[in-house]
This record gives structure tokens, sequence and C-alpha cells, in this order.
């Protein structure tokens, strides 16, 4: 799509797919290179793969969607045989100059904060469960279904039902658990995305600022009308 030249990696005899993969990305994708991202291309019988990777640091969830849109929009664009084009959208820097110069939290939220973190023993909150001896373990993701999609299609029904929203029924599940097992509040550092406005809704970075969940009941609160 642009000048340039694919770098080839060859998989060695015996050697697992993802590790080799991993090894590229372990290089490319870490947050003092340059770019600090990496498109692949993986190669095998059943066809090509795409991976578009990038260091956690630089990019939220939201901006690998888009990212994969406008991939999508460019290969569409050269298949046609056209130059892919984008809207000039303002680099993540902007955004991080905006926030500096936004007035500071209430006083109210300040507070709120500061009774979070007393009852957390002065630190942010933490996992309230033993976890276990400190060792170190591989590193992997592991995503296991809690909900097969009629359950979630249920779920979602029984939200409705009650006037609540599905979020504030997973909050309640959850602080009913905890509140069973470890006989504590929920409390968790919760991660929320700072596109205020439609201006930084197609920007690339790391729009991702925290707020703290403070859940002490099993019954989910009603939705408040504005």
């Amino acid at each position: 799509m642009r000048p340039g030249n694919w770098v080839e990696h060859e998989i060695g005899p015996g050697q697992a797919v993802g590790d080799a993969l991993r090894s590229v990305l372990d290089d490319a994708c870490s947050p003092y290179r340059r770019p600090a991202h990496r498109l692949c291309v993986l190669e095998t019988a059943a066809g090509p793969t795409v991976i578009v990777a990038a260091d956690h640091s630089h990019t939220d969830m939201w901006s690998m969607l888009v990212i994969a849109r406008d991939l999508l929009a460019a290969l569409d664009a050269a298949l046609d045989g056209r130059a892919p084009a984008w809207d000039p959208v303002p680099p993540f820097a902007d955004h991080t100059r905006a926030l500096a110069a936004r007035p500071p939290a209430p006083d109210d939220v300040r507070r709120r904060w500061a009774e979070i973190l007393r009852a957390s023993g002065g630190v942010m909150p933490r996992f309230p469960l033993p976890l276990g001896a400190p060792e170190p373990y591989v590193e992997r993701v592991e995503v296991r279904d809690v909900l097969a999609p009629a359950q979630v299609s249920a779920f979602g029904d029984a939200a409705r039902a009650a006037g609540v929203s599905t979020l504030s029924m997973t909050v309640a599940a959850m602080t009913a658990v905890t509140l069973d097992l470890a006989g504590v509040p929920l409390r968790a550092v919760f991660p929320v995305h700072s596109r205020y406005d439609d201006t930084w809704h197609d920007s690339v970075g790391w729009f991702i600022t925290n707020s703290v969940l403070d859940s002490r009941s099993g019954i989910p609160p009603p939705r408040r009308r504005r």
C-alpha cells in the first residue's frame, strides 16, 4: 500500500507458530521502540492471516478498532486501484494538552477518591482474596466463557426487566460474590476511556483514565433518569 519492503521471518523446524510470532512482536512492540507497532502477515496452507500488534501503552482497544477499519478501507482502495486516503485527525498529544488545560477535578470527586483510598489501607483497591504464593508464571491470556450466547440474551432481558443496565447487573453479581467470599465490598480500579467528545473518535492513542468501583450491595441500583 505504501513504499517499503516486507521482512520475512522463517519459522524453523519444530518451532511453534505462536513462539515465532511472539519473538517478532516482543522485539517490535515495546514502549521505547519507534514505531512500537507491527503489521504482520502469517502465511499458511489455509491462507494468510493479518496480525496488527502494538505496545499497549500506546494504543487502547478503541484504537485497534480504528486501525482495523482504516486497514480494511486501505485494502479496498488498493484492490480498486486507488491510493488510500484518510481524513486528518488530531494526534494523541493534542488530547494530552487538552486534558492538562481542563480544570481540576471537583472537590466531591477528590473527597470520594480519598475515602476509597483510606478504606483500601492507603493504596489503590486490591483483589481481596488470596492469589497463592508469589512465584513466576509463564505469561498467558486465558478466556473462559461464563455465559453462552442464549444465556447472554437472557441476562440482558433480565436486566431490562429490572430497569437496570447489564453492567449494573454484572457489578451487582460480582459484589455479591465478593461479599460472600471475602466479607468486604467490591472495590476495584475501573478503566474508562477519555474520548469525551467526537473530536477524538478517529484518533489512535492511549485514551484511558482510571475510575474506581465501590459497590456495597448485590442488588443493582435503579437506573437514574436524566
